[in-house]
């Protein structure tokens, strides 16, 4: 290239190098129409999406970061809520499009994706509770199916089981129905008339 190593890159070259890839110019081509090595590039580019800064040096001396109003904090939570999926420089570029912000107290790219993970949070938190309040509430209405289940096998089973003879578990295994417990119960009585 034309830039001598070691040396930063103009500013306005880097603002149009951000400039570029926003409008979806992919890096290498950046590379190749600016003259620019693809690795000074995407340098650049990284550090934009970090710091939201295109200074040269390290980002913590140059860039300060600015406290989020909650004004602006309420719009990146809608966006999100709207957006699940959205990128911290979408979010950033709504914002100035919107006019909430100007390029001077925009939030940088990392509270913004700060941000971004305390309302995935909320959203995750939210869906656990919903999907535990359900799962709560199926499971009462199983019990309840399940108790009124047993409360009539054990009305049936009561009838049924009227036994007077010894448990054991051949007479056991032998119970009859109610119908054919009343007949057996009438012929063991003429039987028992019979042998006395």
């Amino acid at each position: 290239g034309v830039f001598i190593n070691g040396k930063p890159l103009p500013r306005p070259l880097r603002l149009r190098i951000i400039e570029l890839a926003r409008l979806g110019v992919r890096p290498s081509d950046i590379s190749r129409r600016l003259r620019v090595s693809h690795g000074c590039v995407s340098k650049i580019l990284n550090k934009f999406h970090e710091t939201g800064s295109v200074e040269p040096g390290a980002a913590i001396t140059t860039f300060k970061r600015r406290d989020i109003s909650p004004a602006v904090l309420n719009k990146i939570e809608e966006y999100v809520f709207e957006q699940p999926d959205i990128f911290s420089w979408e979010v950033r570029d709504r914002l100035l499009k919107d006019k909430l912000c100007s390029k001077c107290n925009v939030p940088s790219l990392e509270a913004v994706s700060n941000v971004i993970k305390t309302c995935a949070r909320k959203l995750q938190s939210n869906l656990t509770r919903k999907s535990e309040a359900a799962s709560r509430q199926n499971n009462n209405c199983t019990i309840k199916t399940e108790r009124e289940d047993s409360s009539d096998k054990g009305t049936e089973q009561g009838s049924r089981s009227r036994f007077t003879g010894p448990f054991s578990i051949s007479n056991i295994l032998e119970l009859e129905s109610p119908e054919e417990a009343g007949k057996v119960s009438s012929d063991d009585y003429t039987d028992q008339e019979t042998f006395e």
